[in-house]
């Protein structure tokens, strides 16, 4: 991304990087080899975090569970 955002800088302060930017690095990464996945479980596991993935997957488990209970008038 780096080359990316020197190449075509972003136009606005606030953006990040630029359309142009974005579509060269993917065509880079695409061009040297690189693969795109349509979803985490097709990333092999010696890629993937998967004590993370658990922790995240609990952490949002209780998130909802309390939003029902709100939402239930319970809490």
């Amino acid at each position: 991304m780096r080359q990316a955002k020197s190449k075509y800088p972003p136009r606005s302060p606030m953006a990040t990087t630029s359309f142009a930017a974005n579509k060269w690095a993917s065509e880079e990464y695409s061009r040297q080899g690189g693969q795109w996945v349509s979803s985490k479980s097709e990333v092999p596991t010696k890629f993937r975090d998967v004590k993370t993935e658990e922790q995240k997957k609990k952490k949002a488990k209780i998130a909802k569970i309390k939003r029902d209970k709100k939402n239930e008038g319970l809490v």
